[in-house]
């Protein structure tokens, strides 16, 4: 074979390893179908990302709704709380306004009559009782109850033959008891019951004796001496606050 044939050959041998080698690096044709899917799951993303952030800033207005509701619920109950206290304290006051007045009638027109007869024990009020009992007064009217714990504790141990000791003995209970130690309370409104049974006090101690072990848990105690009140006092101001008590211990299950 001659060297021109062999060149011939040699050129065709390159050729076509050019051709093949060059359909070996030609780029891939991209998936349509692929593409497609790839930025489907882009826009996917994206949503779900505002969505997300959507839901957060709902949320988030949610809670600080709730928040204000909590605030303004809080706000209406402290200051239902002020005004039930303030109430009580009104009503207390003019509930021994009240009884001062009562006094005055109950012994003869003057709350504090300055006849001294026979001495303090004799059952004519004194000039230094009626002092004593009405300076107690004045401490309890002005809600001052340790101090009128205080002087009434004098008074009752000084005077127990005043016409103010019955008097004297439901006050110095009632200070116990708006002070939150009924248990004392009771004690002192049970010796009013005992020491005084013929006092206008008593349906009042009564009363306050089921009150004293309603506070101490003694219920069975309390419902028997609501009762009392109820059955023994009839058609009074003890005997009605009596049944709204009972009323609320059924209303309790107690």
């Amino acid at each position: 074979m001659s060297d021109r044939t062999n060149r011939h050959i040699l050129i065709v041998a390159a050729l076509g390893a050019t051709l093949a080698l060059g359909g070996c690096v030609t780029t891939p044709e991209v998936d349509p179908v692929l593409t497609k899917l790839t930025e489907l799951e882009d826009r996917l993303v994206s949503i779900e990302r505002v969505v997300n952030n959507q839901s957060l800033v709902s949320l988030q207005g949610q809670l600080d709704q709730l928040t204000e509701d909590m605030r303004s619920v809080r706000g209406t109950a402290e200051q239902v709380q002020f005004e039930t206290e303030e109430a009580g304290k009104r009503q207390r006051t003019q509930y021994i306004d009240l009884d001062g007045r009562i006094v005055k009638l109950e012994k003869g027109g003057s709350a504090f009559p300055s006849v001294n007869v026979g001495g303090a024990n004799s059952g004519i009020a004194g000039i230094a009782d009626r002092q004593a009992y009405e300076s107690a007064f004045e401490l309890l009217k002005s809600g001052r109850y340790d101090e009128a714990k205080t002087a009434f504790t004098d008074f009752t141990a000084s005077y127990p033959g005043s016409p103010f000791a019955d008097n004297g003995n439901f006050w110095l209970a009632e200070a116990h008891y708006v002070t939150g130690d009924y248990q004392a309370a009771l004690a002192q409104f049970q010796k009013v019951i005992t020491d005084f049974p013929g006092s206008p006090k008593v349906a009042d101690a009564w009363m306050k004796v089921g009150y004293c072990q309603y506070e101490l848990k003694a219920y069975a105690e309390a419902r028997t001496a609501l009762e009392a009140v109820v059955s023994g006092f009839p058609d009074t101001t003890p005997a009605r606050l009596a049944q709204q008590r009972l009323q609320q211990m059924a209303g309790e299950g107690r």
